[in-house]
């Protein structure tokens, strides 16, 4: 079994002998101070209850399946309008197993950079992108269509695959230097994050990441943001 390096070497401890069930001889160690039976007691119950708990969790994660988030994604022809194929995701929001995955990978995107700010596109890219802000311990900002937000806002217009529209947000919503990671369901034209990252870049946020469950990349929308470093977990 694995043991703790941290608790069975601490103080350099060199003999434990049992003599009874409530019992335990004084460990001597080098310098000749003597560790007392309760605290060896108490360390031996902990370095066994740690290897335990690792051998444990070693072999639920080994046991752990992973799956394939595309099996979540449901596929709508014609929606919203005639032409367009919707990836809807709302199958795997109703997955616990398969939410839980997905916004620990999600997560892995990120690589560890230090985020001040999720910025979340109207409206899929809030459900992920709430998560990821608590996950980041990070703020949360809602980019929103045209008078949707209440307070003084900056607008952006952006061509979607199936018509134009427009993006707002709030003018203190994200202050100057402000690391940003923009988030949303799909990555498809690039025209609506593209938008969202000028809002952004106008505030004087700065883009750490352009953050995507989904990419059409027969859509090429990765073109519109190719000086910011964009990901997307799975691609169509």
């Amino acid at each position: 079994m694995v043991s703790f390096p941290f608790l069975s070497d601490l103080g350099r401890i060199q003999t434990c002998n049992l003599l009874s069930r409530n019992q335990m001889r004084y460990s001597v160690a080098p310098r000749g101070h003597l560790i007392p039976k309760k605290t060896y007691k108490y360390l031996f119950d902990l370095n066994r209850a740690a290897n335990i708990f690792l051998f444990t969790f070693i072999v639920k994660a080994l046991s752990l399946k992973m799956l394939d988030l595309e099996d979540y994604i449901r596929i709508i022809p014609n929606f919203p309008k005639e032409g367009v194929v919707f990836n809807d995701i709302t199958p795997l929001l109703a997955n616990k197993a398969a939410s839980a995955q997905c916004i620990q990978q999600l997560l892995e995107m990120v690589d560890g950079h230090t985020i001040d700010k999720v910025v979340g596109i109207e409206s899929r890219g809030f459900f992920f992108g709430m998560l990821l802000a608590q996950h980041l311990n990070a703020g949360f900002v809602p980019a929103r269509k045209a008078g949707k937000l209440p307070h003084d806002t900056l607008k952006e217009p952006y061509l979607l695959e199936y018509g134009m529209d427009a993006l707002e947000i709030h003018e203190d919503s994200i202050q100057k230097g402000e690391k940003i990671l923009v988030h949303d369901d799909v990555l498809a034209t690039g025209g609506t994050a593209r938008a969202v990252c000028n809002l952004i870049e106008k505030l004087g946020g700065e883009i750490v990441q352009c953050n995507f469950l989904m990419e059409l990349i027969f859509l090429d929308g990765r073109e519109k943001l190719k000086k910011y470093d964009s990901r997307s977990l799975l691609k169509y």
